[in-house]
């Protein structure tokens, strides 16, 4: 397809904070991908196609111990990406497709060595910026996808050659669906390039011998 490869020039930084029970890091990066390789999806066969793009983003990550053995957790990461070259129809300062959007984790867990209880919160933001019909080898932008929130809860009892685990996934039974979606990969009677939905309320246990 006469393509030319992709070429990116990126600049990251990064730190890290540690007192007592206390720990966080921060880290961001800027990035210029100089002929970034665009796909478009339309009613025809994909076409391919060479542009310019900037994505800039971070990630913050900080956790409270307390007694040794209570933990709290959170995170935030988030990434901006934006077509910088006007070419086959793709507007300059348009989104760049296939970005995820604002995402957090808020998490509560117990853990002597022994017994572990865990609460995670998951929060994905609404992703207004894509571009529709455009992506990567990995999939397309279907449209917006709306923002959502899920709790998963587990715990069991772990020893040396021995561990009992058992939870329950999406405690609330939401329906949600990523945003970047896997247009290139078909799934039974599913097709690809449908927004595939994940699992509801979701029951699981886990036992696992060493020998």
């Amino acid at each position: 397809m006469a393509l030319k490869p992709e070429t990116n020039t990126q600049f990251d930084m990064g730190l890290v904070y540690k007192v007592d029970n206390f720990n966080a890091k921060a880290s961001a990066y800027v990035s210029h991908i100089a002929d970034y390789i665009m796909l478009y999806y339309g009613k025809d066969k994909p076409s391919a196609f060479n542009t310019n793009a900037f994505l800039g983003g971070g990630e913050l990550e900080a956790e409270y111990i307390v007694w040794k053995s209570l933990h709290f957790y959170g995170s935030l990461a988030y990434t901006y990406a934006e077509n910088l070259k006007s070419v086959a129809g793709f507007k300059a300062n348009s989104p760049l497709p296939q970005v995820a959007p604002l995402q957090g984790q808020l998490s509560a867990f117990y853990d002597n060595g022994g017994w572990l209880l865990r609460l995670d919160m998951i929060a994905h933001a609404a992703q207004h910026r894509y571009m529709l019909d455009y992506g990567n080898v990995i999939g397309k932008d279907l449209g917006k996808t709306q923002g959502f929130t899920t709790l998963n809860l587990y715990g069991g009892y772990k020893r040396k050659y021995f561990m009992l685990l058992a939870g329950v996934d999406n405690l609330t039974n939401t329906l949600y669906a990523y945003h970047l979606s896997k247009n290139g990969v078909g799934i039974g009677d599913i097709a690809p390039t449908t927004r595939i939905y994940e699992l509801g309320r979701s029951y699981w246990a886990k036992v696992r011998i060493y020998f």
